[in-house]
């Protein structure tokens, strides 16, 4: 589901993107987003909507910006993305930041993309410290630094595990699981396993020669 919501996510941004302007700023520009005006790197591009406001560039400096929730401080030198409400969808933390899923807050890392939805919770991003998160009635620590997915509920649908683990897959199996195993969940949230594409007779001469 997070991955058909962030399908949906992209394809929102690329329509709302969609037969804008893109410009390369020959010098640091203070330019308005649809929520204020923002100081923007020279010798980037932004994207502007019909309106001539910018909702895609990099910041010049750290800048706090409106997610829909909070205001969030962004680092300078990475690309932003507004919706258009004005409030930011993506960037790159600059400070160490406790910010909402739909479930419950945690602290999320600094000097990495962190992205929100039109509610201003955070979808994906990299926590601050290992933290223990509910799967299938399981407490599983996940690892910071690390990205981790959530979908619209809070659940997690991506993530590191900080320890082994013992968890339910799409095969219908509980299956161990090594720490530092980056995991994809279903919405049953069991580990989505890769099916493993079988080799012709012919490759496999191919591969023995």
């Amino acid at each position: 589901m997070i991955r058909l919501a962030l399908a949906i996510q992209m394809i929102l941004c690329s329509l709302f993107l969609a037969g804008q302007d893109t410009f390369v700023l020959k010098n640091d520009s203070i330019m308005s987003t649809t929520g204020k005006k923002v100081l923007f790197s020279k010798n980037t591009y932004v994207i502007l909507n019909k309106n001539k406001e910018v909702v895609e560039g990099i910041l010049e400096k750290d800048t706090y910006l409106w997610t829909g929730r909070r205001l969030v401080l962004f680092e300078a030198g990475h690309e932003v993305i507004f919706n258009e409400e004005g409030n930011l969808i993506s960037g790159w933390l600059a400070e160490r930041t406790p910010l909402w899923t739909a479930k419950q807050y945690f602290n999320f890392n600094n000097n990495a993309k962190t992205v929100f939805n039109d509610d201003g919770v955070v979808i994906s991003g990299q926590l601050s410290r290992d933290q223990e998160l509910n799967i299938r009635g399981q407490n599983i620590l996940f690892q910071r630094a690390e990205l981790i997915v959530f979908n619209d509920s809070g659940g997690v649908v991506e993530g590191t595990i900080a320890h082994r683990e013992q968890l339910r897959n799409t095969r219908g199996k509980t299956k161990g699981y090594k720490a530092g195993s980056h995991l994809k969940f279903n919405e049953n949230y069991e580990v989505i396993e890769e099916k493993r594409q079988r080799r012709n007779k012919t490759e496999n001469k191919e591969l023995i020669k």
